[in-house]
């Protein structure tokens, strides 16, 4: 916590460390990844190859946010020009998040139909039935 663009002393102690180390970071932002893939390369990018020789691929969705949706589709057609002819899309242990995010996701793999509805308890409907098509 604090304003965006100061400074913070970090104090670590760490065993195997006889001194605790110290770091000064500038605070700002956290962004985290929504999406990731199997490994990171030496690079620091995400592999989301299972198999490149056969064109299988692995994708784990995070969570729905903002950005996760402009992701996905930057690596699908990163994937795309790969080849990719098989993908795991691995939504185990999301907790959720945006609808409109997760309605986009949905939309680059369900080529018709109706994503999703919104209904009050009652059973009225809220907003948001997308037919796709």
């Amino acid at each position: 916590m604090g304003k965006a663009g100061s400074k913070v002393k970090l104090t670590v102690e760490r065993e195997g460390f006889e001194k605790p180390l110290e770091f000064e970071i500038t605070r700002g932002p956290v962004t985290l990844e929504t999406i990731v893939g199997v490994k990171r390369d030496e690079d620091d990018n995400w592999n989301f190859a299972l198999d490149s020789k056969e064109g299988i691929y692995y994708i784990r969705v995070i969570s729905f946010a903002q950005r996760t949706f402009a992701e996905l589709q930057r690596v699908m057609i990163d994937l795309s020009k790969k080849g990719i002819k098989g993908l795991v899309l691995d939504l185990r242990f999301n907790p959720g998040g945006l609808l409109g995010s997760a309605v986009n996701i949905s939309d680059l793999f369900i080529d018709d139909g109706l994503i999703v509805t919104v209904r009050a308890r009652a059973g009225v409907l809220l907003a948001l039935a997308l037919l796709l098509g």
